[in-house]
């Protein structure tokens, strides 16, 4: 195997290992050299000032990858930060090319300007500007102008939503927004100004300085490690504007044990539930640690429990050993409600035990990828995905990457109508957001799967 690397260069795609075999060479005396295409790093620069125009040294600006978490659009890692000049000037350089936030970070307490804001110049990152670049291009002359930003506090008392202690001080506190902007890698986090006296109950009081947050509404989140080790923490809905929030009682839940049975339905018997995986995803914005359960303890007759979850919605992770192979979810009832359709789970202090049943017999899809002109398209990203109602659920979703000779297959499929797409390289779980998809909708290839039968398929390179 041969592999070329260059300081400023990104082998394809996008600066990921390079497939492997990477090339078959025959070495003889009338060959000795071999051409590897390599991709140039992009670049970014511009100039920051505040509002009124003036440089601004030493903000640190970064390039922010567009990447997707669980189908939510989200701040990847591109760039190293890098501070602004004595002009406020910045230049960015040798990163992938790809679509980027740009966004600043300024630390400085002598003004009223925003601690972190995005491009061209906003602190709601859901109104950010992405930046595409491409191998070997520099987007320069770029204005930032760092907004003024407010400070809001909001103060009252930390109690739990039941009878019960809260053995420990509360200190930490995160702010979840609810609107859809870009997930950052770590939710806002702000520290209780307040020294809160040591109580085995409660309630303990807090007082937090939320600077240039965007105006919204947001899950304000205390969060704490009792003297066992184990995590709490609850949500409480708020409303940022430009006043202070006071009286507010920050809720403390206790944490929930979700139950249910898996049931094995069909003419196949099948014996153990050992080989099946179950796991529920955080489907709101979480606090760390608590963005995936542990897996679900299955015992013999098929009943389950995950112990320790907070409360809020999750969806629905299922897999099978490949042993286990032609198994789908044919249904998911939370209570009475069939909520197989959108596969979300309201994770709640009462909350009736789940139902999912599965069943053999799941179908395959098996084709190949050509490219412009009819050429073998190797090495491509190839996504299914489930025909609308069903794209609010996970569980219909699945990728995979073709053969050197341009061939994909799907197993273990649920019978249903689908849409199969294929991208030279597509983001993880890009396909699992509906604004991103819609660009694409009319370029996929529509499959029916029916039950123990395979589909073929023949699919065109999205360009």
């Amino acid at each position: 195997m041969l592999q070329a690397a260059r300081e400023g260069y990104f082998t394809y795609p996008r600066g990921v290992a390079l497939p492997q075999p990477v090339a078959s060479v025959t070495v003889d005396a009338s060959r000795n050299y071999l051409f590897v295409d390599l991709t140039p790093g992009a670049a970014i620069g511009g100039r920051v000032t505040d509002p009124q125009g003036r440089p601004l040294h030493g903000v640190q600006m970064s390039a922010m990858e567009l990447q997707y978490r669980e189908g939510r659009p989200a701040f990847g890692v591109g760039s190293l930060p890098k501070p602004t000049d004595d002009r406020g000037e910045f230049r960015l350089f040798w990163f992938p090319p790809g679509e980027y936030y740009l966004r600043a970070e300024y630390s400085s307490d002598q003004n009223n300007l925003a601690r972190k804001s995005y491009y061209p110049g906003t602190v709601d990152s859901s109104s950010a500007t992405t930046l595409l670049v491409r191998g070997g291009e520099s987007l320069d002359n770029l204005n930032f102008v760092i907004p003024a930003a407010s400070s809001v506090r909001v103060s009252g008392q930390v109690a739990p939503d039941v009878l019960g202690p809260v053995t420990g001080l509360v200190k930490t506190f995160y702010l979840l927004p609810l609107d859809g902007r870009p997930l950052e890698r770590y939710p806002l986090e702000f520290t209780n100004m307040l020294a809160p006296s040591i109580s085995e109950a409660g309630p303990f009081p807090f007082a937090i300085d939320l600077r240039g947050v965007a105006p919204g509404l947001y899950d304000l989140a205390p969060f704490y490690m009792d003297r066992s080790n184990a995590y709490h923490s609850g949500r409480t809905r708020i409303e940022i504007r430009d006043e202070n929030i006071e009286n507010i009682t920050a809720i403390i839940t206790p944490n929930v044990a979700v139950s249910g049975r898996i049931i094995m339905e069909g003419e196949n018997a099948f014996q153990g539930f050992s080989a099946l995986q179950l796991q529920l995803r955080a489907n709101d914005t979480a606090v760390p640690l608590m963005s995936r359960t542990s897996f679900a303890k299955i015992e013999p007759d098929g009943a389950f429990v995950i112990p320790d979850i907070f409360e809020g919605r999750y969806q629905l992770y299922f897999s099978a050993a490949a042993r286990t192979s032609d198994l789908y979810v044919s249904e998911i009832r939370q209570g009475g409600q069939d909520i197989r359709n959108e596969g979300t789970v309201d994770v709640r202090g009462s909350m009736p035990p789940l139902e999912i049943r599965i069943r053999a017999g799941a179908g395959t899809i098996r084709g190949n990828v050509e490219g412009p002109g009819g050429v073998i398209a190797s090495q491509v990203d190839v996504v299914l995905v489930p025909q609308i109602p069903f794209r609010e659920n996970t569980l219909f979703y699945d990728r995979t990457t073709t053969s050197e000779t341009g061939e994909f297959k799907f197993e273990d499929i649920a019978p249903g109508e689908y849409k199969v797409f294929a991208f030279g390289q597509l983001p993880d779980t890009a396909e699992q957001n509906a604004r991103f998809i819609a660009r694409y909708e009319t370029l996929g290839q529509i499959a029916t799967v029916k039950s123990r039968m395979t589909t073929e398929l023949r699919v065109r390179l999205v360009r």
